[in-house]
């Protein structure tokens, strides 16, 4: 498994999560779900920078593959 693949799958994992803790907060609170988009938004943008520095001669097509797997 290459290093892009393993965040890849970590950034699923992550992404699912923040996903299911945020709809929870939303009918608890009232809050808009609307609102965890931007928050979802943050998590692709780290997540496919991780993914492009830990594959330094690949970078690009690192991020965009754990972008597409998210």
């Amino acid at each position: 498994m290459t290093a892009s693949e393993r965040v890849g799958l970590f950034g699923v994992v992550v992404v699912v999560a923040f996903d299911a803790i945020a709809s929870i907060v939303s009918r608890w609170t009232g809050i808009p779900y609307e609102w965890a988009t931007y928050g979802s938004w943050i998590l692709y943008m780290v997540l496919g920078y991780i993914a492009g520095r830990r594959s330094p001669s690949t970078a690009l097509k690192s991020a965009a593959l754990a972008g597409v797997t998210i």
